[in-house]
């Protein structure tokens, strides 16, 4: 009767370890995700306000458009 007992209690032990590893993996993963994805945003809006991007990006433009 008693190695049931602890052996319940390892069972129980080991489903909340799985349980919080599962939730802490996933809170990380929703914390990276949301991180790169502002990274990205960022990095989009200052290279696209940067004017001497505009103005390379405004030459390469009028340089191509052909005037018929």
């Amino acid at each position: 009767l008693r190695v049931g007992v602890i052996g319940m209690y390892v069972v129980i032990l080991l489903v909340l370890y799985d349980l919080l590893f599962f939730v802490i993996s996933s809170l990380l993963f929703v914390f990276f995700f949301i991180v790169v994805v502002c990274f990205f945003f960022f990095f989009l809006l200052f290279f696209f306000n940067d004017p001497a991007t505009t103005e390379i990006y405004t030459i390469l433009f009028v340089g191509s458009v052909r005037c018929v």
